[in-house]
């Protein structure tokens, strides 16, 4: 495993998802995992190492997206409103949904990405003679 590479496809997809969330709306978040997954797949030794840490690369992108995407929606009723308790149902409200249908399309997002990237990093090389 390496945990540069994992750390570094996590972040950027949570922040990538983050972006895309805040300009264009909850349903843009969902592709993010495959990012996690190709950064992982530049480092990584082979297809099975690619696997796993594209999975847990996407897994961190993931529940940090979440966790960025329902404070933000939180704070954004809570400063329109002025209101935590309400703030904290809306940000209870997102959550729930995004952990049930995000975290799985980002570790399979870069679970696949982390793999074949990899193959297919492997097979550039070898018809470039590298």
């Amino acid at each position: 495993m390496d945990r540069t590479s994992v750390a570094l496809g996590g972040a950027l997809s949570a922040v990538a998802s983050v972006v895309a969330v805040v300009l264009y709306g909850p349903q843009a978040a969902a592709p993010w995992g495959i990012l996690a997954g190709a950064v992982v797949a530049l480092r990584a030794r082979d297809a099975t190492d690619g696997l796993f840490d594209g999975a847990l690369a996407g897994l961190v992108g993931a529940v940090g997206g979440v966790l960025a995407v329902v404070g933000f929606y939180a704070l954004e009723v809570y400063f329109l409103l002025g209101d935590a308790e309400i703030a904290g149902s809306v940000g209870a409200y997102f959550s729930v949904p995004s952990v049930v249908m995000l975290v799985p399309s980002f570790a399979l997002g870069g679970m696949l990405a982390g793999a074949l990237g990899v193959v297919l990093r492997d097979r550039i090389r070898v018809r470039a003679g590298a």
